[in-house]
C-alpha cells in the first residue's frame, strides 16, 4: 500500500527526510486545493532541489523513488501551469524528465508508484520530451508495474511462450523480435510485467530450462484460453520462426511439440497457415 513515507528507511538523514515530507505534504494540499499559482510550485520545486543537493552532499546518492516523483512533479506543475522559464531556462525541463527517470528506474528496485505515479510521470514528461528522451518514453511507457498489482500470468506466459520460439536455436534475431514486439504493443495495456527482467530470465537459461519454461507457459495457456487464443498464439509462432526466411529444425519441434499439447494436429494447422500468407 502506498504512503508519502514508505521509503523512510532509505533515508540516512532523518531531518532532510522529515523536509522532503513537509514540503510534499504542502505541495498536495496545494494540488487538492486547485490553488494553481506556477510560483507556489517554483517555490517546492526550489526546496526539493535544495534538500537534494544537501542530502547528497552529507550522505552520497538519493535512493527513495518518491524523492524524484516529487521533485519532477513540482518542475512540471511549475512549467506547465507557468508557461515560462525561471533563471535555469530549459535546465528545467531537464528536471522534470531526468527526475521521472531516475525515480522510474528507481522504482525497479524499490516499488513504491501506484498507476496513477507512473500514468502522470509519463504524462508530465511528454510535453518536453524530444529525440533520444521521446523515444525513451515510446519503449518505457508500458514496462513498469504498479506497487501491488498482480501480473497477468496468461499475458506474461504467451510473451515467454513466444521468446522461446525465437531463442530456441540460439538467439533472437531482429526480425524474430520484431514480430513480439508488435505483439506486445498491440496489448499494452495487458503488459504489467518487466518485459526485460523476463528476457534477463530466458536467456540465462540453458535448454532444458527453456523446454521446461515453454511447456508450463503451454498448460497455464492451455487452461486459460479459448481455442481461438490458442490458434492465434500458434499463428504469431509461426511468424516468428518464419521471421528469417527460414524455420530452424528446433523450431519445428517446437511448434509440433506445442500445437499438440493444445489438442490441435499442429503439422496441418501449420501448413495450412503458411499455404494462407
Amino acid at each position: 500500500m502506498f504512503a508519502l513515507d514508505m521509503n523512510k528507511h532509505l533515508w540516512k538523514d532523518k531531518t532532510l527526510f522529515t523536509l522532503f515530507h513537509q514540503t510534499v505534504l504542502k505541495m498536495n494540499k496545494t494540488v487538492a486545493d486547485q490553488n494553481w499559482n506556477p510560483n507556489l510550485f517554483l517555490d517546492y520545486a526550489n526546496k526539493l532541489d535544495e534538500i537534494m543537493n544537501a542530502y547528497e552532499g552529507r550522505n552520497g546518492y538519493l535512493y527513495d523513488p518518491i524523492f524524484f516523483w516529487s521533485f519532477a512533479t513540482a518542475n512540471a506543475h511549475f512549467l506547465l501551469i507557468g508557461k515560462k522559464y525561471d533563471e535555469l531556462g530549459d535546465t528545467r525541463e531537464s528536471y522534470v524528465i531526468n527526475g521521472y527517470r531516475e525515480g522510474l528506474n528507481k522504482h525497479i528496485k524499490y516499488p513504491s508508484y501506484p498507476k496513477m505515479y507512473i500514468d502522470k510521470a509519463f504524462e508530465h514528461m511528454s510535453p518536453f520530451a524530444e529525440g533520444e528522451d521521446a523515444k525513451w518514453i515510446k519503449e518505457n511507457r508500458y514496462k513498469f508495474i504498479p506497487v501491488g498489482e498482480k501480473v497477468d500470468e496468461k499475458f506474461q506466459a504467451a510473451f515467454e511462450l513466444l521468446y522461446i520460439f525465437a531463442l530456441i536455436d540460439g538467439e533472437v534475431s531482429k526480425s524474430e523480435f520484431a514480430v513480439i514486439d508488435r505483439f506486445l504493443k498491440a496489448n499494452a495495456k495487458k503488459n504489467n510485467f518487466s518485459v526485460e527482467n523476463v528476457i534477463k530470465s530466458l536467456q540465462s537459461m540453458d535448454l532444458i530450462g527453456q523446454l521446461a519454461s515453454i511447456e508450463s507457459a503451454a498448460s497455464l495457456l492451455f487452461k486459460k484460453s479459448e481455442l481461438k487464443e490458442l490458434k492465434s498464439l500458434l499463428k504469431i509462432a509461426v511468424d516468428i520462426t518464419m521471421a528469417d526466411g527460414m524455420a530452424s529444425d528446433e523450431q519445428i519441434k517446437l511448434l509440433i511439440t506445442v500445437g499438440n499439447s493444445w489438442n490441435f494436429d499442429s503439422a496441418a494447422l501449420i501448413k495450412e497457415y503458411l499455404n494462407s500468407k
